[in-house]
Formats: structure tokens, C-alpha cells, sequence
């Protein structure tokens, strides 16, 4: 019998994190999931990590491939995935409890958990209001929110897979870094109802040490750009301000900009 949720977790050299990440899964309060570990050529003991808790639960699968980038890895997770709805988890991050616990029979499109912050970083977060946005107020909530960090993180969120296999979205595995806002500005084309669940209910990792840089070449921001563009530009809806933030982001972390 398949599973309601298939959570796929990407894996590199994450030995130390991933137990923490696997058991606040394994001890939900809902349980009809799979877990999909995605092991992306770790060079440490995450396949070891990763055997480990197969054999502890059958609900644990683990796939190994030569390393490729996290993109890739949520891509093969995706291939594997049985679920009727797809949720990501990063091998350094933890969920509460009842993070799953979500409207299995909703007419959402997307379902949104917010999130918290651990590990001695001070970062900002937004806060979604809890409720139901329909076709009618859609255009006028992603206008406001589509800028936030959270709409350019795949984590955090409940997808459906008919509409991301109907579709075929997947992530580009060429970007290493964005590749989630691409995603995300794919599967929102496709979206026309969204729920925001209840707050904080995942826990997201930034040590104390985190600087938050990023540095890439011109041409694979160029790259980026035109890819992250045309995706905005086919969207039914508009944010003026998650324009603003792409084109000052990307100078940024361009090498020797």
C-alpha cells in the first residue's frame, strides 16, 4: 500500500546531523510515510547512517548516487517517491512532533508549515498567518509573501505529486545554489489554492558560525538569472519585491564582484 507522505531528505557528508533529522521523523505522531534518503556521494559515514536506520525501520530507503548537487539528489528522491503528497527535509534540520500532521484531504494545491531557527545563528524569519487562500485573494497573497525566505526554500511545504508529475517539475541540477526558488517558481504556475498550517513547525539549522556566503561564477549567474526570469515571467501572479531582491542578490555572490 503506498504511502500518504513521501519525505525525501538529500544527503552529503551529514554523519553528525542526519540521526538527529531521522529520529524526529521516525517518532511523528502521524505515520502512514516513507522516508527517502538520497545519498549524494558522501565521503564520511552517512551511507553507514543511512543502513542503519533501513534497518532499524522499513519505512527508511535509502538510494545511492555519485555526488551532484542537492538539486539532483531531490530529483532521483522524486523518481523514487510513492506518496500522494512530497515533502523535503534537510539532513541538518529537525521537525516537531506534528509537523506531518497536516490536512491529508485539502483542496490545497500547497500546504505551508512555518519555521523556526536553531543552532545560535540570529536570523530573521517571516510569519505566515495561519488560514485558507483561495482563487479569489491568491494573486494579492503571493504578491505580498512571495519575496520571503520561504517561498524560496522547498522545505517547509506539502506539494502535491500529481501536479508535480503532471507537469514535470524538477529541480536543475546544474544551479547549486537557487535551485529551490526555481522549483518553487515552477510548482506556484500550477497552484490556486494554499493552506498555512499551524507555526514553527519546522526547525531550521544555522550554527553561530554561518556566515551566509555564497560565491559563484558570472556565467553561472547569468545562467541563473535568465532561468529564474523566465520562470517569474510565466507565473499568473506578480511580486515587484522578489524581483528586487534577485537582481541585488546575485551581484553579491558573484566571485570578485
Amino acid at each position: 500500500m503506498k504511502p500518504v507522505i513521501s519525505i525525501i531528505i538529500p544527503v552529503y557528508n551529514s554523519a553528525e546531523t542526519l540521526p538527529c533529522t531521522l529520529d524526529s521523523v521516525l517518532t511523528q505522531n502521524y505515520q502512514d510515510f516513507e522516508i527517502i534518503i538520497v545519498d549524494d556521494g558522501s565521503t564520511d559515514n552517512s551511507k553507514a547512517v543511512c543502513e542503519e536506520y533501513m534497518a532499524r525501520s522499513s519505512k527508511v530507503h535509502c538510494i545511492s548516487i555519485p555526488n551532484g548537487g542537492p538539486g539532483n539528489a531531490r530529483n532521483v528522491g522524486l523518481e523514487h517517491a510513492s506518496g500522494g503528497w512530497i515533502t523535503f527535509i534537510d539532513s541538518d534540520d529537525l521537525i516537531e512532533q506534528d509537523y506531518l500532521s497536516i490536512q491529508i484531504n485539502s483542496n490545497a494545491e500547497l500546504q505551508i508549515q512555518n519555521w523556526a531557527v536553531f543552532g545560535g545563528a540570529e536570523m530573521k524569519y517571516e510569519h505566515l498567518e495561519k488560514g485558507y487562500i483561495n482563487d479569489s485573494d491568491i494573486n494579492v497573497f503571493l504578491e505580498e509573501n512571495m519575496h520571503k525566505d520561504i517561498f524560496r526554500m522547498v522545505s517547509c511545504k506539502f506539494y502535491k505529486k500529481s501536479i508535480i508529475d503532471g507537469n514535470r517539475i524538477r529541480f536543475m541540477p546544474e544551479f547549486r545554489m537557487g535551485e529551490d526558488t526555481l522549483f518553487m517558481l515552477d510548482y506556484l504556475k500550477y497552484v490556486r489554492t494554499i493552506c498555512v498550517l499551524d507555526s514553527g513547525k519546522y526547525l531550521y539549522f544555522r550554527p553561530s558560525d554561518w556566515n551566509g556566503k555564497y560565491n559563484i561564477g558570472i556565467d553561472n549567474a547569468l545562467l541563473y538569472i535568465g532561468a529564474f526570469y523566465d520562470r517569474y515571467t510565466n507565473l499568473p501572479y506578480t511580486c515587484w519585491r522578489l524581483l528586487y531582491f534577485m537582481t541585488g542578490w546575485y551581484p553579491n555572490v558573484i566571485e570578485n564582484f
